[in-house]
């Protein structure tokens, strides 16, 4: 994996994100971040392990910009974190960082930088709150204490979504979908890593014990070529061949792909 370090707020294209003071706040949070051009094989998460793969979108800049958000706003929340020895302590915390930075690069940025919608022609899930007239106050807001009330409002619509969407809903039973996938991620992440020197360790504890170290920075490009089969390959190739299934099967129930018919 070729890797490079590069400062945060260099992955953002369009000005609309790139010149927005709460972009630039989560960036300066972040500092540099390891970034690949190696396109990753779908289910394969290189974010957890501290790597975001660029990706294009095509002329699509803004979707690519929120792609970007999402990334950082997960490595925001590992980068926090102190090391997990418990694999329920594990999965709840990566339970609660897929909900963090979903409901941030789905939800809170259009209400904070209103360019970003422009990203999606047909309707989204959080155009509900977008037009309800109690979420008005949030718009363009620049005060910290109530970007985190409308985080907590649209975090609680969430949860709500993820465990009952409502039954005629599409759009909310994308979302609970997207819960049901993530957890079966886990539990991919449980088994063992088959190859390298931690073959017959969990694939999540490899992962933990590494960046636990206070030198991984320095011996990461090492330690990303002994989890693969061979240098250069696929990470954790058999967690990534595992959930690329799942990621197919779930596209084809709940993906987009109804929404263009």
């Amino acid at each position: 994996m070729n890797l490079e370090r590069v400062p945060a707020l260099s992955l953002f294209s369009t000005e609309a994100f790139r010149d927005h003071w709460w972009i630039k706040l989560l960036c300066e949070q972040i500092g540099d971040v390891f970034v690949t051009d190696d396109g990753p094989p779908n289910g394969s998460f290189t974010t957890y392990f501290r790597v975001i793969s660029r990706r294009s979108y095509g002329s699509n800049e803004l979707l690519r910009d929120l792609y970007y958000l999402h990334e950082l706003r997960h490595l925001r929340g590992f980068l926090r974190r102190g090391p997990i020895t418990d694999w329920l302590a594990w999965q709840r915390a990566m339970g609660h960082s897929e909900l963090d930075a979903s409901v941030t690069s789905e939800c809170v940025v259009h209400f904070l930088v209103p360019e970003a919608r422009r990203a999606f022609e047909g309707e989204i899930w959080v155009d509900r709150f977008l037009r309800e007239r109690k979420f008005q106050w949030f718009v363009g807001q620049t005060d910290l204490e109530e970007i985190g009330v409308l985080r907590s409002q649209l975090s609680a619509e969430r949860i709500r979504a993820l465990s009952t969407p409502t039954h005629n809903d599409y759009l909310e039973w994308q979302i609970h979908n997207y819960g049901v996938q993530n957890m079966r991620w886990y539990v991919i992440w449980a088994k063992p890593v088959r190859c390298g020197p931690c073959a017959e360790t969990a694939a999540w504890r490899v992962v933990e014990e590494h960046l636990a170290r206070p030198d991984w920075i320095e011996r990461h490009a090492d330690w990303l070529d002994s989890v693969s089969i061979l240098p250069g390959g696929i990470r954790f190739p058999m967690q990534a061949t595992a959930f690329a299934e799942v990621y197919r099967h779930s596209v084809d129930e709940f993906g987009n792909w109804p929404l263009a018919t």
